[in-house]
């Protein structure tokens, strides 16, 4: 017992290290295993969880049991004379080498089947609680992503605005102006969400929603970072390089020379959504950075949207060519009952007539003296 106690007490500390999250799969497997659904899904997953010779739920059950015999050792009182007189240490021990050589190459799938069926259910647990909601149609042979009525899906319902939107097809891109909290960046968000949700076969917020198959690469809610020596610029760049080489290796080319690793292996067309890219220099350099991504984004075939302040950005020809121009607006209210901005957050066609920057600036209390030469 001397001679073995010590490694064995290290496989001990090294199962129980891992326990809390395999103790409370037992029920879950038995529900699995005893739930009947026809269907080729259900079918493959209950043949993931009968690799074992025992049902996968009873082996689980068991390595709860070993773990549990195995913790008598932080009980000093009982665990020394079970130790010394029946060699309990040595028998839990052997038990669960016994329990590893008949089980432990199935448990990879049996939890990556308990995920799966926890992915399923929480999509179908999203199409009861949103019955108003469709599923998409997922079209091979289309080459853009039209949604008629689509709005943001974690917004309530009476919340919510929901707009037809349509993106593609390549050699286009959707470009979206407005005024500051106008509802750009939540229409980005809307259409990223939903594609992906219509991606895990749920359902979307949207009336009809027909989307190709394809990947989703975004530019949104950059950082930088102190830690990394990162400027705000430079992340932007980084995350809007990643995009452009995703959408280069959709189409089955790349043009950075090995510079840049394509994780979209599988080759997919891109859905790219950029929201204000490149705030982070001046307005010069801002808008031939700008107008180099998208051109190499329009020339790699892939769809998406661009959110923008500079009302010029898409004043080159050929960028006037490919755009579709689409923006939100505000009403402003000034009068002796009082002031303030609404939106009605509803999209409508071309370059959007108004700012608000210097109408916020008011309504805040900011407003300062003229400028020289203004009236």
């Amino acid at each position: 017992l001397g001679l073995v106690s010590r490694s064995v007490h290290r496989g001990f500390n090294r199962a129980s290290d891992g326990e809390a999250g395999i103790r409370g799969y037992g029920r879950t497997l038995r529900v699995l295993e005893e739930t009947s659904l026809e269907t080729d899904w259900w079918q493959e997953l209950r043949t993931r969880l009968g690799g074992s010779s025992r049902p996968a739920h009873s082996e689980i059950d068991r390595l709860r049991t070993l773990l549990d015999m195995a913790d008598l050792r932080l009980s000093p009182l009982f665990h020394i004379p079970l130790a010394l007189f029946l060699f309990w240490d040595v028998h839990v021990a052997w038990g669960m080498e016994r329990w590893r050589t008949r089980s432990g190459q199935h448990v990879r799938d049996w939890l990556t089947a308990i995920g799966d069926a926890e992915a399923l259910l929480a999509l179908s647990s999203l199409a009861y609680s949103h019955s108003g909601w469709e599923f998409p149609e997922v079209d091979r042979d289309a080459s853009s992503i039209e949604a008629e009525s689509l709005g943001h899906p974690l917004l309530a319902p009476d919340t919510a605005v929901r707009n037809d939107v349509r993106l593609g097809p390549p050699g286009s891109f959707l470009l979206v102006t407005g005024s500051n909290m106008a509802g750009k960046s939540t229409l980005l968000r809307a259409v990223g969400l939903n594609v992906v949700l219509g991606r895990m076969g749920g359902p979307v917020c949207a009336d009809s929603l027909t989307i190709p198959p394809l990947s989703i690469w975004t530019s949104m809610r950059v950082d930088d970072s102190l830690a990394s020596g990162l400027s705000f610029f430079m992340a932007e760049l980084e995350r809007l390089k990643t995009v452009v080489v995703q959408a280069e290796a959709g189409r089955g080319r790349t043009r950075d020379g090995g510079e840049g690793e394509a994780i979209n292996s599988d080759a997919e067309p891109v859905l790219y959504l950029l929201d204000e890219i490149l705030q982070g220099t001046n307005t010069a350099e801002r808008q031939v950075a700008a107008r180099t991504v998208i051109r190499r984004l329009l020339a790699s075939g892939a769809i998406g949207a661009v959110t923008t302040h500079d009302l010029t950005l898409a004043d080159a020809p050929d960028l006037a060519a490919a755009s579709v121009p689409v923006h939100f607006t505000e009403t402003v209210k000034e009068g002796e009952e009082g002031s303030g901005l609404s939106f009605d957050y509803q999209l409508r066609e071309g370059i959007s007539p108004s700012t608000n920057a210097l109408k916020l600036l008011r309504l805040v209390g900011l407003e300062g003296p003229a400028e020289p030469g203004e009236g």
